[in-house]
């Protein structure tokens, strides 16, 4: 029962990261003329990063509950 509540753990956990970092990210790094200036501070690249390691993390908790499921 471990694996199954740790893998839930992590894809619970990462999806509420990175739902509040694209929330975040939307708000201060997109528009008409703040995306131009605030696509490459290191805040808007770090909630994009933020949000690709989160994806990932989640990518790989739901393969690793379908490998011990099957």
């Amino acid at each position: 029962m471990k694996p199954y509540l740790k893998a839930g753990g992590i894809i619970v956990g990462a999806h509420l990261v990175r739902w509040v970092c694209e929330h975040i990210y939307y708000t201060q790094c997109t528009g008409l003329l703040n995306s131009v200036f605030a696509w490459g501070s290191p805040m808007c690249r770090g909630l994009r990063w933020v949000t690709d390691t989160s994806t990932d993390r989640i990518f790989k908790s739901v393969h690793g509950l379908v490998a011990i499921f099957v």
